[in-house]
């Protein structure tokens, strides 16, 4: 029947050149499949053996003792930047929001009152990370430099979910010295941080981006 000869093909497979018949019946040693579990194990002792006696070479660390150095450029958690007057430099715009994958920013905007040159500001600004995948799009899309990602925290694990959202005041918060990084922060918050160069100083404002808080208009 030409069906039986379609399904005995499917059955029939070709690997590495081999013609493999699946219809084949498995001896006594297939059946037990000793000899691969034998296989495995040699493979877990031998992996085994040679961290014990190479304990220097494991990519692992006791973290959270020790961590591991982040990168310059490297995008960890939120946070909002101040003019020097302490206020947000968020102008309202929406297009954090809106450049957004991951929807995971809300914003309600008010207006200034008393002739503010600046016509709006965020009344409520909230981030969720739950949802956050920490692409950098709001960094990229805002205008006014008032959001980066520049804290170097990373750990944001927490016993319940209302603390992961946060607000304006959490984000506007001061952060502490990115110790695995070296950079140094205002303890005002009112700064970004300031990267070190190799020698341990810091380097000078010229070398490091002209969206510095104390800087952008």
């Amino acid at each position: 029947m030409p069906g039986d000869n379609n399904k005995k093909g499917i059955r029939n497979i070709f690997r590495d050149n081999e013609f493999i018949d699946k219809n084949k019946p498995l001896t006594f040693w297939e059946r037990l499949y000793f000899v691969e579990i034998i296989k495995g194990l040699a493979v877990t002792i031998r992996h085994f053996l040679h961290n014990l006696f190479n304990y220097s070479d494991l990519p692992t660390i006791d973290y959270p003792e020790k961590k591991r150095k982040i990168p310059p450029a490297f995008r960890g958690r939120h946070r909002l930047t101040k003019k020097p007057d302490g206020t947000p430099r968020c102008v309202a715009c929406y297009l954090c929001a809106t450049a957004c994958p991951a929807k995971c920013i809300y914003i309600e905007a008010g207006e200034y009152k008393d002739g503010n040159p600046i016509e709006k500001y965020p009344v409520r600004y909230e981030i969720d990370m739950l949802r956050c995948v920490f692409c950098g799009f709001c960094v990229e899309a805002c205008p006014c430099d008032a959001i980066r990602m520049d804290t170097g925290e990373y750990d944001l694990a927490d016993y319940s979910r209302e603390k992961l959202i946060f607000d304006k005041e959490t984000l506007m918060g001061g952060y502490p010295p990115v110790v695995n990084r070296g950079d140094t922060f205002d303890p005002s918050g009112s700064s970004a941080a300031v990267p070190s160069d190799k020698s341990g100083g810091e380097i000078k404002e010229d070398k490091i981006n002209k969206g510095d808080d104390a800087n952008v208009n």
